[in-house]
């Protein structure tokens, strides 16, 4: 790598550190206990058949929600919203919103739309709209970009129509970029690391560091990570230094997961983390995650 590009991270590192940028807060809802009570179940101009929780659900058998196609009142126009709690995004710079879902009659769909609100639910914005015409189980991905780093973030499941289709929903899960270590076969063996939440296309880099932050994950100056010790300050740089193609360290994204590995390491504790740096910018930077090889 040219030194003009290592500079460039460098400055970038300093300017994110100084923006006071911190980790993600992780949201899901599995509804396995029913509709949370921090959730609304909002409707809109008809008071009859709202979101349902259901104990067998059609997603995958495990408890859901789920919006009727009929039901006791069918033949009036229902425009009925799940809305979650108050979703803190501060600090991201890059989200994406996973669930699953399930389809029943879609040939009769008016409306089923994912979306969100900053205000209370003031006003929605979509950010998905469904409009497959398969019936059965899929997922829904949607990019919240445009909402990270904002304090008060809803998500919205939107249902409209009379005799219509049945939409389901179940394991919600809001995410956004991450690095994580394991030893899937236990400790003594091989570590993989896996990258979650990429952009395929994008260029990212992995930096891992063996000075352990004593303020606890992600407290140290480096975009989370520490290094008080030139060794490690020196591998850092080294990470930095490596073509963009060599594994686990500087790739450019395929698909929107990428696994590294298996990889035979000591027994020690590292701190990783992960940050997008696709032309000159960092554009993403992922939380800092611990692992201690066994």
């Amino acid at each position: 790598m040219r030194p003009s590009r290592i500079f460039a991270i460098v400055l970038a590192v300093a300017a994110c550190a100084a923006s006071g940028m911190t980790q993600t807060v992780i949201f899901e809802e599995d509804f396995d206990n029913g509709i949370p009570a921090n959730w609304s179940n909002l409707q809109l101009n008809w008071h009859g058949d709202p979101w349902f929780p259901r104990i067998v659900g059609a997603v995958n058998g495990s408890p859901d929600v789920y919006h009727e196609w009929w039901c006791n009142y069918g033949w009036y126009f229902r425009d009925n919203i799940l809305l979650s709690p108050p979703i803190d995004l501060s600090g991201l710079t890059q989200v994406t919103l996973h669930c699953e879902q399930h389809q029943l009659l879609p040939q009769y769909r008016v409306y089923n739309k994912v979306e969100v609100t900053t205000n209370g639910g003031g006003t929605y914005t979509v950010i998905y709209d469904e409009t497959g015409t398969w019936s059965g189980p899929g997922t829904i991905d949607a990019s919240m970009d445009a909402y990270a780093g904002l304090p008060s973030v809803q998500i919205a499941f939107h249902y409209k129509g009379s005799v219509a289709n049945e939409w389901s929903i179940d394991n919600v899960k809001v995410t956004t970029l991450s690095v994580t270590l394991g030893q899937p076969a236990g400790p003594g063996t091989p570590v993989s690391i896996l990258n979650s939440d990429l952009t395929p296309g994008s260029e990212y880099y992995n930096l891992f560091s063996l000075d352990i932050c004593p303020g606890g994950v992600g407290t140290g100056p480096l975009l989370g990570l520490c290094s008080f010790t030139p060794q490690n300050f020196q591998f850092l740089l080294s990470q930095l230094n490596f073509p963009v193609g060599t594994p686990a360290l500087h790739f450019v994204a395929l698909s929107n997961t990428a696994l590294w590995g298996p990889f035979a390491l000591p027994p020690l504790t590292i701190d990783a983390l992960c940050f997008e740096f696709t032309g000159g910018i960092i554009a993403s930077i992922a939380p800092v995650t611990r692992f201690t090889i066994q």
